[in-house]
């Protein structure tokens, strides 16, 4: 395994992942929606709040060490997408598989 197999199969994991969970949210009803939005603080002035701040954080992070950086990157949004998918299942609804190694394409890598 070379030094850029594990960020490319969790840059893989990552795009999986949050493909998946925006399609599963883009099913829910606006009842459903009030609920998750009220549960994680999440509205569109919120979300462009956070890209804009993440912009930031992002050219801050350059003077990491890039494998530094780059498994915080991951991991963080790993933590976020946990959030998302409790809050999914409280609602009843089930995001499927969340796992790395079922992520399409990954063992190729």
């Amino acid at each position: 395994m070379d030094a850029t197999t594990a960020p490319r199969g969790l840059a893989r994991y990552d795009r999986w992942m949050n493909e998946r969970l925006y399609a599963r949210c883009a099913t829910l009803s606006d009842a459903d929606d009030v609920v998750l939005r009220f549960a994680d603080g999440l509205t569109p002035e919120r979300l462009a709040t956070t890209l804009t701040f993440r912009a930031v954080v992002d050219q801050r992070e350059h003077t990491m060490p890039t494998w530094l950086a780059m498994t915080q990157l991951f991991n963080h949004q790993t933590h976020h997408r946990g959030q998302l998918t409790a809050l999914l299942s409280q609602l009843g609804l089930d995001p499927g598989v969340t796992d790395l190694p079922w992520t399409p394409g990954v063992r190729d890598l």
